[in-house]
């Protein structure tokens, strides 16, 4: 799971009984994420009596709707309480420049605490998109890596 997929893959990982679990870049705390990214009141407004939201969009983007159950979504999605849960071994890529999911590596070390399987964290000097803007550099080390993880999670869960 990327991002937000890295939210939810753990819970569906562990729901449906997958053998490893990959997580690139992923969204470990979306409440004070999407928080930070609407502002406080509009935050407490969507919680109190359902009113709308709207994240602002970037660089001159249109704004973004969310709806108030989306937004109490967000508190309910606990990516360390479903790693708590899941046996198999994870693999974790975290960019130290990413500044949609921050700090960097600290957030990934920290959710990784609560796994009690194996796991790995990889720390890239790379933003939340793998400094694509840049080339393929960021991004082929990171997929490499993950695709050799998944492969050794793999057999090694054929041998089992």
């Amino acid at each position: 799971g990327w991002s937000m997929g890295g939210a939810i893959a753990p819970a569906v990982a562990r729901g449906a009984g997958a053998d490893a679990l990959v997580l690139l870049n992923p969204a470990l705390d979306l409440g004070p994420a999407f928080t930070f990214g609407i502002g406080v009141e509009q935050m407490r407004a969507a919680l109190a009596d359902g009113a709308a939201a709207e994240m602002p969009g970037a660089e001159g983007a249109p704004a973004t709707p969310l709806s108030a159950a989306f937004l109490r979504s967000t508190l309910e999605v606990l990516p360390q309480a479903d790693l708590a849960l899941f046996n198999g071994p994870v693999f974790m890529a975290v960019g130290t420049g990413d500044d949609i999911v921050f700090p960097q590596p600290e957030l990934g070390k920290a959710a990784l605490a609560y796994h009690p399987g194996a796991h790995e964290l990889m720390v890239q000097p790379m933003d939340h998109f793998f400094d694509i803007a840049d080339g393929a550099q960021q991004s082929d080390a990171v997929f490499g890596k993950a695709r050799a993880f998944l492969g050794k999670a793999l057999m090694d869960s054929v041998e089992k």
